[in-house]
Order: C-alpha cells, then sequence, then structure tokens
C-alpha cells in the first residue's frame, strides 16, 4: 500500500487517525510516516522500480531476435534463480525452529 496516498479530501491514513483519535493506529501510523526515513524509503522505492523496469527492457526487447544458446543460458540462469528461491523457502539460513522433542524416539538406546 501507498503511505502517501490520500482519500477524497486528502488526508493520509494517519491523519484520519489523528482527526478520530484511534491511539492504537496512530502509534502504528507513525513509526511509517518518521519523515526523514519515509522520504527516503519513498525515494529508494522508486529507484529500485526504475531499475527494474530499465533491466527487464534490456534482457526482454529483443526476445524474438534471440538464439538459440542465449535462450538457453537464460533459461538456466532462471531455473538456478528459481531453485535457489525454492530452496531459501525450505530452509531458510539459520534452519527453522522445531521445538523440544521431550520425549524419546523409537529404537533409542538411551537410559
Amino acid at each position: 500500500a501507498d503511505k502517501h496516498a490520500t482519500n477524497h479530501v486528502g488526508l493520509t491514513a494517519l491523519a484520519v487517525a489523528q482527526q478520530h483519535n484511534i491511539r492504537e493506529n496512530i502509534a502504528i501510523l507513525q513509526g511509517f510516516f518518521i519523515p526523514v526515513i519515509s522520504n527516503l524509503k519513498h525515494k529508494l522505492e522508486k529507484q529500485a522500480v526504475k531499475y527494474v523496469i530499465k533491466a527487464s527492457i534490456l534482457v526482454f526487447q529483443n526476445m524474438d531476435n534471440i538464439s538459440a544458446d542465449d535462450r538457453n543460458a537464460l533459461l538456466v540462469i532462471l531455473g538456478l534463480l528459481l531453485t535457489a528461491t525454492y530452496q531459501a523457502t525450505l530452509s531458510p539460513p539459520g534452519g527453522v525452529w522445531q521445538g523440544e522433542n521431550t520425549s524419546k524416539s523409537k529404537g533409542s538406546y538411551d537410559a
């Protein structure tokens, strides 16, 4: 959601919460509306979108004229990226905490 979006009256979500004096929402929204950080994050988001668009144009603009070798290389790279993403979601760095196992497993030789 765009935190700078306004309603038909021109009020942001924070302004509406302040107008209705909803303290819980004000506290949550103020964390997102620290002026310096909010403006910097907004600028970075715009730049990231701009660079992603430029990169996708460079990669995909001549897809009709791409050679078979280049197409195969692109498919291998995309496959590796998808595999790495899938693996990272299944077993994130640091692992997943499974909880304490207090029951003895079958075949345990512990006294």
